[in-house]
């Protein structure tokens, strides 16, 4: 993940993108309620641009974006 972060940080800004996806259990841009992960992602102050989520309701991990 940090070498995400780093390509991320490394981006001209302002830079602007929403890429939404919605699954039948209720998530929306990977955060799973289900997940441990959700608060981190909800955190606007934790200064994170993106996260590792694995969700208990699908088979593959995930990866939540705020940039």
């Amino acid at each position: 993940m940090n070498a995400a972060e780093s390509n991320l940080a490394s981006m001209s800004q302002p830079f602007d993108a929403l890429i939404l996806g919605m699954g039948e259990d209720g998530h929306t841009a990977s955060l799973f309620p289900c997940s441990e992960q959700v608060l981190d992602g909800l955190d606007m102050s934790s200064g994170r641009t993106c996260i590792a989520v694995q969700p208990t309701t699908a088979p593959h991990q995930r990866i939540s974006l705020t940039l």
